[in-house]
């Protein structure tokens, strides 16, 4: 049965080749690892059948500038970027964490795929932008290839704090997806791009 998570103005909606969790939602992130200070997670965690796993990250900053919110920020240079990576680490540790204290078959399977080198392991930095105005009166293609050129930029900046744990990284969008997430669709929510 597809698994639908809302994250801020974005529905995900799963096929049942997925197995999926909201760490922030997940009691053992929750109560054993976000007590420690200055820990997070990615927003998803995902088993795709037979053994690739995703780690995915959501930002929406339609209708706002694309930069941390000082309470999001943990020292004054922090960068998006950083925050990403950063989560992806701490989603190992919770990885790690959560399969050896729990009795559970989905973080067990985690595990075991971050362990095999031939299974897939990839991070996913879903990051939905305008580009205000600067679009205004351009074609959709012009900001299609726009957003493109910019979210390859910040994957290649990504790619490189993530190198230790896999060369699949991707940052993407509504705009210019192309099967990074196989057998998901995404819908706005009637409130997308209202601050």
């Amino acid at each position: 049965m597809p698994k639908t998570i809302v994250e801020g103005n974005l529905r995900f909606t799963f096929d049942d080749a997925w197995s999926v969790t909201k760490l922030d939602d997940c009691p053992f992130f929750r109560d054993r690892l976000m007590p420690m200070q200055l820990t997070g997670a990615v927003d998803f965690l995902a088993l795709r059948r037979p053994a690739a796993l995703y780690f995915i990250e959501v930002k929406d900053y339609r209708g706002s500038a694309i930069e941390l919110k000082n309470s999001e920020k943990m020292c004054d240079a922090d960068a998006l970027f950083l925050q990403v990576a950063r989560k992806s680490k701490d989603s190992v540790a919770c990885i790690a964490g959560a399969a050896r204290v729990l009795n559970d078959a989905f973080w067990s399977q985690c595990a075991d795929v971050l362990r095999k080198l031939q299974s897939v392991v990839k991070v996913v930095f879903w990051l939905e932008f305008d580009l205000g105005r600067r679009a205004l009166g351009r074609n959709p293609e012009w900001i299609r290839q726009e957003i493109l050129s910019r979210a390859k930029t910040q994957a290649n900046v990504l790619k490189s704090r993530l190198n230790w744990l896999t060369k699949a990284v991707v940052v993407t969008s509504q705009a210019i997806s192309v099967g990074e997430l196989p057998g998901v669709s995404v819908e706005n929510l009637a409130r997308a791009g209202q601050r």
